[in-house]
């Protein structure tokens, strides 16, 4: 049967993340765990946020229906809220190393001027501007050095959680969408 590959597998972007390579230990599925439950604090609050979020949308729309004035000023509230959040979140990218990469929902490519030894690795990817942290294994395919004496890394996710590839999936359409938005306004 001839599987067609899913959008994932092709659909690339270059972005700028925060991005921690980490070296793999005897146990790797213990030092995943650990390094899952390490999320950073503005991560997990926002992940909260985002829940909290998600019902809020809900029962807005049954307020809406019965006071009209007073979802207008909950939905004022909220606005103010998501405004701190974006400034506290862009405060945060500003304070962390960001590299360039080349982002799909199965893999990974950028520079670094250090070479990689091993064949896998623990990577931790923070995506901007939902600050959303994804924590996987990752096994190298390239490990090359440039003309300009960086090292081209291409890896691909090995051991990722779905809701997390989701999240990466969504986070390059988001991008997408901004990048055709700006464009047109040019």
């Amino acid at each position: 049967m001839n599987q067609k590959p899913e959008r994932r597998d092709y659909f690339r972007m270059n972005d700028q993340v925060h991005l921690e390579v980490i070296a793999e230990s005897d146990s790797p599925a213990e030092q995943l765990s650990a390094l899952k439950a390490q999320k950073s604090k503005l991560s997990d609050t926002l992940e909260k946020i985002q829940r909290l979020e998600r019902e809020h949308a809900s029962l807005m729309g049954n307020l809406t229906s019965k006071d009209r004035n007073l979802s207008m000023i909950l939905n004022l509230q909220n606005q103010k809220i998501q405004c701190l959040l974006s400034f506290i979140v862009d405060l945060h990218r500003k304070e962390v190393p960001l590299t360039e990469v080349n982002l799909s929902g199965n893999g990974i490519k950028w520079r670094q001027p250090e070479q990689l030894n091993q064949e896998h690795y623990l990577l931790r990817v923070t995506l901007f501007p939902s600050a959303h942290q994804i924590c996987c294994r990752i096994k190298l395919l390239e490990n090359n050095q440039d003309t300009f004496n960086q090292y081209e890394i291409t890896a691909e996710f090995v051991d990722i959680d779905a809701f997390d590839q989701d999240m990466i999936v969504k986070h390059l359409t988001q991008l997408q969408s901004q990048q055709l938005r700006e464009q047109a306004f040019q």
